[in-house]
C-alpha cells in the first residue's frame, strides 16, 4: 500500500526512476481496487453498469490514468530506457515487450535518469 500511495503522490513526476517493486505493488493494488469497484458497480447498478459511463470503476480508471503512465515511464527509466518506449502500449506486440521490461531487474547504481 505504501508504494501505491507513493505513486499517487508522484502522479505528475515523469523524471527519475521507479523500482520493480514499486511498479508491481502499485499495479497489484490497482487491480484489487478495480475488482472491488467492478463488484460494487455490479451490485449497485446491476446490468446497467455495462452501459453507463460514470461507474465507480471508470471514474477510478480516469483518476489513476496519469499516475499509471508516470510510474510506467519511471519504470522504463529504471532499466535505462526512454519513457517514449511507453508508446509501444498502443500495439499488441508492444504490450508484451513492455511487460517483459517491467519484469526486468533494475539497473544497479546510477544511470542517466538518476540513482535508484
Amino acid at each position: 500500500m505504501k508504494e501505491f500511495l507513493t505513486v499517487l503522490r508522484r502522479w505528475n513526476d515523469f523524471d527519475g526512476r521507479s523500482a520493480r517493486r514499486e511498479y508491481w505493488m502499485y499495479t497489484l493494488v490497482l487491480i484489487i481496487i478495480f475488482l472491488v469497484l467492478g463488484i460494487l458497480d455490479g451490485i449497485i447498478l446491476g446490468e446497467a453498469a455495462l452501459s453507463q459511463f460514470l461507474t465507480f470503476g471508470n471514474v477510478f480508471s480516469l483518476a489513476t490514468l496519469v499516475p499509471s503512465i508516470s510510474v510506467s515511464v519511471r519504470r522504463l527509466h529504471d532499466i535505462e530506457k526512454s519513457g517514449w518506449w511507453f508508446c509501444l502500449a498502443f500495439t499488441v506486440i508492444g504490450i508484451l515487450v513492455l511487460f517483459y521490461w517491467a519484469c526486468v531487474a533494475s539497473d544497479e547504481g546510477e544511470n542517466r535518469y538518476g540513482s535508484p
